[in-house]
């Protein structure tokens, strides 16, 4: 399987379902990625680890889903099984991402 048969894919699961485009050439490699590291299964994030470059993957991750405290479970998946992460917790706290609500803080102050 090829990137673009692979965003196809996850276009035909419904995992880029909010996104409008006309073809799978419109697709930033980071949306994907986001939006597979978010919804899809296990199979689906294996895949995207031997398509995709990894430190890319981890940027996502850390620029997107890291940030967002409603995914703390899945974050401490990922970092554990896909990013090899021994302990989480010390990453999550070095890592000097603000959290999306320290964000929203930081506009409005």
């Amino acid at each position: 399987m090829n990137k673009k048969e692979y965003i196809k894919s996850m276009a035909d699961k419904g995992l880029l379902w909010s996104y409008k485009t006309d073809g799978v050439n419109d697709f930033p490699e980071s949306v994907v990625i986001e939006q597979v590291l978010k919804m899809g299964d296990v199979k689906d994030i294996i895949m995207l680890f031997r398509l995709f470059d990894e430190e890319n993957i981890k940027n996502v991750w850390i620029n997107k889903l890291l940030v967002d405290n409603r995914s703390k479970a899945q974050n401490y998946y990922l970092a554990r099984v896909f990013f090899g992460i021994d302990n989480p917790e010390n990453f999550f706290k070095n890592s000097n991402v603000l959290s999306r609500y320290e964000r929203l803080e930081k506009l409005t102050s």
